[in-house]
C-alpha cells in the first residue's frame, strides 16, 4: 500500500486522531501538571525564538 492510495490515507487519518487523542488525554486530562510543565517549555521556546528574530540573530545561535 503507497501514501497515493485511498485506503492508506482513510485508514491514516483515524489513526493520526486517535494517536493525538491519546497523547493530550495523557498529559492534560490525567497528568495536569505534565502538561503545564510542557505548555510551559513551548511557550519558553517559542517567545525566545520571536526574542532573537526581533532582535536581529538567529534562535540557535547563543555564542554572544
Amino acid at each position: 500500500m503507497t501514501s497515493d492510495s485511498m485506503l492508506y490515507n482513510l485508514m491514516l487519518l483515524p489513526l493520526v486522531c486517535f494517536g493525538a487523542a491519546s497523547v493530550m488525554m495523557a498529559f492534560v486530562v490525567m497528568l495536569p501538571g505534565v502538561g503545564q510543565a510542557l505548555a510551559a517549555l513551548w511557550t519558553v521556546f517559542v517567545g525566545d525564538h520571536f526574542f532573537q528574530k526581533m532582535k536581529g540573530g538567529s534562535s540557535s545561535d547563543y555564542s554572544s
